[in-house]
């Protein structure tokens, strides 16, 4: 009987027990539902957000799909400055996709020939928000191009390769040079006089394949004729006029091959979705990004104090890197590690620098010039890229042409048109990075920005430019010279004897000056030779973290800018004279 009595109690106590584990068993398993569910809403989200970056970088290496199809920037018409989309990427009420695209121009442009000045497009800021059910995400990228494109344009191809001349890769067209003048009106119409070149022929840009004159039907009627001249070094594969055809200015004559690749500053626009970022700050996360002054007001400081940190950590972490390799291998790290242990290994880095924004960013492009891969590649390709890196001085070996020299030599300055290349020939063509690190001295960063990437890319004294103008008066032969000498015409203290041309010459103008040339990036990881000026790489290398050459526009509409052709051929005021124009390098 009394163990009875003790049974009952325990039994109640045991099935309490019970109750209260099972009780806390299902509400634990609902708060981990609860949980799973979150975390799944909030994972879809980020899905949603990351597929809009994705759809944007899609859409931007195409074009600017904010500008309406058939854009010309020629009529002079607003158009917005960016773009909000809304998206429902996993279908109807499965969640939204907010992208907001805004552009920014460029605070330091590069120039485009035919253009006094131009308005460029410099990166191209991406928010994308993912929202799914109460869940919301946001990610970064900024889309960068180089060379640049027009700003007010909805291509994302660069200015450069769009105002290159439409021909095959590798090859230049031979164009008709604008007649030039001193005094006097210039012919429209003119006629190829003589072609001194054949398809097949070795050129460089100092030959002249072809004299041009006045046509007979054109009323300006001079003896003056114009030389053409190839812009490339290669061979003539085309040559579109014979002598007696008539002939008008920009006509192409010809093409030839560009053996060096100097015809062209790029072959190809470098296109990336860069800096992708998971914004976690709640007080941007739960901004309304879609409103402009916000963007203006609570953004721009955000996205420049992300882009400072990532360059200055790049760049204090780069002495640090092998040891930190070593330090984690040697010795081996266990299957548990402690705190300690890894704080240990990382004191070498230091928690702060002070090192400058630009002297950062500097060390960035000089670190990574020898490691980028360009966009597009496949994984073999990428591999090998960075070890087929090589610089081509855009310019070949030249001589001026005999004339030039003969008037040098008389006047004792042909030892002026000498060039740095000259004296050192391995400079036309550096094998590697390395060797072009060297010789650049891209090592010197205590320097603004875009005075380091102006130094990495043109070597100083790389030619001469040469410059000799008769226009003092007209060329005598020997009788009629010595007759006005005689009758105190002239002075024969003014004039020197030509040999080659028989006949006395004034003095002439003669103007020798060194030109910079720049180096260009040449990679044929792909097959094709991808060419680029290295000014343009080192830009491109710079937009992953520089905010400070970019200018955010005043509103969410652009309105037209002028922009005003440059006239390519300037007339001196003498119609009776003579010029030469000449290359050393």
């Amino acid at each position: 009987m009394y163990k009875r009595g003790i049974a009952i109690p325990t039994a109640l106590v045991f099935i309490s027990v019970l109750m209260i584990f099972l009780v806390s068993m299902m509400n634990y398993s609902s708060q981990e539902m609860i949980n799973v569910k979150a975390f799944y809403e909030k994972k879809r989200a980020e899905y949603l957000a990351y597929s809009g970056l994705n759809w944007a970088e899609v859409q931007l290496l195409k074009k600017r799909w904010w500008v309406n199809d058939g854009f010309d920037p020629s009529k002079k018409v607003a158009r917005p400055t960016g773009s909000a989309e809304v998206k429902e990427f996993f279908g109807p009420d499965n969640g939204k996709t907010y992208i907001i695209a805004e552009e920014f121009a460029s605070a330091n442009p590069s120039p485009v020939r035919g253009y006094d000045t131009v308005q460029r497009l410099d990166h191209i800021r991406v928010f994308s928000i993912g929202e799914y059910k109460g869940q919301r995400v946001l990610v970064y990228g900024k889309f960068i191009m180089s060379p640049e494109p027009f700003l007010n344009s909805d291509s994302t191809e660069g200015a450069d390769t769009q105002t290159s001349a439409p021909t095959e890769e590798g090859k230049a067209l031979i164009e008709v040079p604008q007649p030039w003048s001193q005094d006097g009106p210039v012919p429209t119409l003119l006629i190829v006089k003589k072609v001194s070149a054949a398809v097949g022929d070795k050129v460089d840009p100092n030959a002249i394949i072809a004299v041009i004159g006045a046509h007979p039907s054109d009323p300006v009627q001079i003896t003056m004729t114009w030389d053409i001249k190839p812009p490339a070094y290669g061979t003539i594969t085309k040559i579109n006029f014979t002598v007696g055809q008539q002939i008008t200015a920009q006509d192409i004559f010809g093409e030839c091959t560009d053996e060096l690749m100097t015809s062209v500053r790029s072959n190809k626009t470098l296109k990336k979705m860069v800096r992708v970022t998971k914004i976690m700050d709640r007080a941007i996360t739960d901004l309304d990004l879609t409103d402009f002054v916000i963007r203006r007001q609570k953004l721009d400081q955000f996205i420049k104090k992300l882009s400072d940190e990532y360059v200055t950590n790049y760049a204090k972490n780069l002495p640090y890197i092998s040891d930190l390799e070593s330090s984690f291998n040697v010795p081996t790290l266990g299957d548990k590690v402690k705190k300690e242990d890894i704080l240990r290994r990382l004191s070498a880095v230091p928690d702060s620098t002070n090192m400058s924004i630009e002297t950062s960013g500097n060390k960035f492009m000089e670190n990574m010039i020898e490691k980028w891969v360009m966009p597009g590649l496949a994984a073999p390709q990428r591999e090998q890229f960075p070890g087929m890196s090589e610089y081509h001085l855009a310019i070949g070996k030249s001589k001026p042409r005999a004339e030039i020299l003969e008037v040098l030599a008389h006047f004792g300055r042909l030892d002026e048109i000498v060039t740095r290349p000259q004296r050192f020939p391995e400079l036309y063509k550096l094998p590697n990075t390395e060797q072009y690190k060297n010789v650049m001295n891209l090592g010197d960063f205590g320097k603004s920005t875009s005075d380091f990437i102006h130094d990495a890319t043109f070597l100083q004294d790389a030619a001469k430019k040469i410059m000799i103008v008769f226009n003092k008066g007209t060329p005598w032969e020997d009788d009629v010279f010595d007759e006005k000498v005689a009758n105190g015409e002239i002075n024969p203290n003014d004039y020197w004897y030509w040999n080659s041309k028989q006949g006395w010459y004034t003095m002439p103008e003669i103007t020798i000056e060194p030109v910079e040339i720049p180096y260009n990036f040449v990679n044929k990881t792909s097959g094709n030779a991808f060419t680029m000026e290295v000014g343009y790489v080192l830009n491109y290398l710079r937009k992953h973290y520089d905010e400070g050459m970019a200018v955010p526009p005043n509103g969410t509409i652009r309105l037209p800018s002028d922009q005003q052709d440059t006239p390519q051929a300037p007339g001196p005021p003498d119609s009776t004279g003579a010029k030469y124009s000449g290359v050393s390098s």
